[in-house]
């Protein structure tokens, strides 16, 4: 039918009739007879508006578009066509503050996209600020090198952190005046497994700590304890603020390499490589494969809930590389994949390729959904659940001699909501996530730039909505710094991580750091001050 009423219409067109309901054309030259009015018509494409950026403050920053056309800095004011989509995403210096857009257009710190229409403007607030340190912890070993692999917190406020030296272990920290951190007890497990160096770890709400690992030869996971509790293999383990042992539980399977607790559930996904791996039963892996493992576990009876290998066919590479629970006990686990039409989470085999993969299964471990990001060039290292089912994940992406740093959030069904670059150096890495109770996000990590002589530990803070607010270098002018963990303690934010340098590193407080040979693990804390 829609065939022939082009035709029809076509043939209306032919004979100069017009449609039904519509006025009849204009006359050109070419149809006009002697003494005819001549119609003129406009094919001019359509007018341009313009769109123009105000600076205010006294900070600096850059303020592009999308389309491109903006980059302010120097070009505040571009040209766009009528019905054009248009989004500006601020880039706060290094030390610098994004103070929110302003008038009718766009106002805050939410997402800033508009249709034009008109001529608009838009205005945009700058501020220097830094972050004032309130003490640190210099937590290396003489002649070692070390670092804080991990932070968690409770909702009370009671800090943990896992260390790498020439042993790994558990250390409860705590604020011993003016917001410098100290140990109050620490956990000496042993040596952890060559191929499996470093302890994973998070914490409840009620102020306990579940760490994950895999233990080496002699490991004991209650040092000082009644009887030594063998750590050998893959284990999950539980501790009280009091420095107690509550459980363990130790399998053969791989190696750790992110941890997450809700509710009853405690999660951690790794990965494995041989025929054999097994925690409530055998994995189905083989000898050929790199295989992600998921594990699950009740926190009441202290025993697995459920377990899976995922990428277990010859020559499959899944490496699990984050994971989150959620308030029913479902949780959500991201992989970096190399596809051979094999490699399954549960809703079929996925496409041949490379890229980063996110799935989502119930309390009981049924398969959700399974969706791929990216490409070959995209890892991922972080995944969190918000409050409201949002997944938040960051990761790299490497652009030639590149590294970008990017954070994205996708809704409950995986759909992406925002992606943002954090745009520091050539080489960027994000290490950890906090969520912030305004809806905030701050994210830990480390740059590096090949003119610089040393990398930086960064934090950058960005909105719900993506937006970046401010981002910051952290680290001496001597020295290398690169941050690992982060938590909300007492204080202020806590930051840890490994240093190294000839010389003392000020982060505020009584006293310097100083490192004590190679690299020394570190926590500071550090608040937000704005002029």
């Amino acid at each position: 039918m829609r065939i022939h009423h082009l035709v029809l219409l076509s043939a209306l067109m032919m004979l100069g009739a017009a449609c039904p309901g519509e006025e009849p054309a204009p006359t050109t030259d070419a149809d006009a007879g002697p003494g005819d009015a001549v119609a003129e018509v406009d094919v001019s494409p359509p007018e341009d508006k313009r769109v123009t950026v105000f600076l205010n403050g006294i900070g600096n920053g850059l303020m592009t578009s999308d389309p491109a056309g903006i980059d302010c800095g120097s070009t505040c004011s571009a040209d766009f066509a009528v019905g054009t989509e248009v989004t500006l995403r601020p880039l706060p210096g290094v030390g610098h503050r994004f103070g929110g857009f302003s008038g009718d257009t766009c106002s805050g710190f939410d997402v800033c996209r508009f249709t034009i229409s008109d001529n608009l403007e838009v205005g945009i607030t700058w501020e220097p600020m830094s972050l004032t340190g309130v003490g640190g912890a210099d937590l290396g070993d003489a002649g070692t090198d070390d670092s804080i692999t991990a932070l968690a917190a409770s909702s009370f406020g009671t800090v943990y952190g896992t260390f790498s030296s020439s042993t790994v272990g558990l250390a409860r920290l705590a604020d011993a005046g003016a917001g410098a951190p100290e140990t109050l007890w620490q956990k000496n497990f042993g040596t952890a497994a060559d191929d499996c160096p470093d302890l994973i770890l998070t914490s409840l709400p009620d102020a306990t700590a579940l760490v994950a690992g895999r233990g080496g030869a002699g490991f004991d996971l209650d040092p000082g304890g009644a009887a030594p509790v063998d750590g050998e293999g893959t284990f999950v383990a539980q501790y009280s603020d009091g420095e107690t042992a509550l459980w363990s539980h130790v399998a053969n399977a791989g190696c750790p390499t992110a941890i997450a607790a809700a509710g009853d559930v405690v999660a951690w996904t790794g990965e494995v490589t041989g025929a054999g791996a097994s925690i409530d039963g055998d994995l189905g892996t083989n000898d050929t494969a790199v295989s992600m493992v998921l594990a699950a576990y009740d926190l009441n009876t202290q025993a697995p809930k459920w377990s899976r290998a995922i990428g277990t066919a010859e020559f499959d590479v899944a490496r699990g590389r984050a994971i989150a629970v959620d308030s029913s006990g479902g949780i959500a686990a991201a992989a970096r994949v190399v596809h051979t039409g094999a490699v399954d989470f549960g809703g079929g085999p996925l496409p041949d390729g490379s890229a980063v993969t996110v799935a989502r299964y119930d309390a009981s471990g049924n398969h959700v959904w399974s969706l791929n990001y990216g490409g070959i060039n995209h890892d991922v290292a972080t995944l969190d659940v918000l409050d409201n089912g949002d997944l938040l994940m960051t990761g790299v992406e490497t652009q030639g001699a590149q590294q970008v740093a990017f954070v994205t959030r996708m809704n409950g069904q995986g759909e992406p909501l925002w992606l943002e670059n954090l745009d520091y150096a050539d080489q960027q890495a994000p290490t950890d996530v906090l969520s912030l109770a305004d809806g905030n996000l701050l994210v830990a990590g480390w740059r590096y730039t090949p003119s610089a002589p040393f990398a930086e530990a960064t934090l950058t803070q960005l909105s719900g909505a993506g937006v970046m607010m401010w981002r910051q270098e952290i680290g001496s002018a001597t020295g290398e710094e690169r941050a690992f963990g982060i938590a909300e303690g007492a204080g202020g934010v806590w930051l840890s991580g490994w240093f190294e340098g000839d010389q003392p590193w000020d982060v505020g407080g009584p006293a310097p750091l100083n490192a004590s040979g190679g690299t020394d693990g570190f926590v500071i804390v550090v608040t937000e001050a704005l002029p």
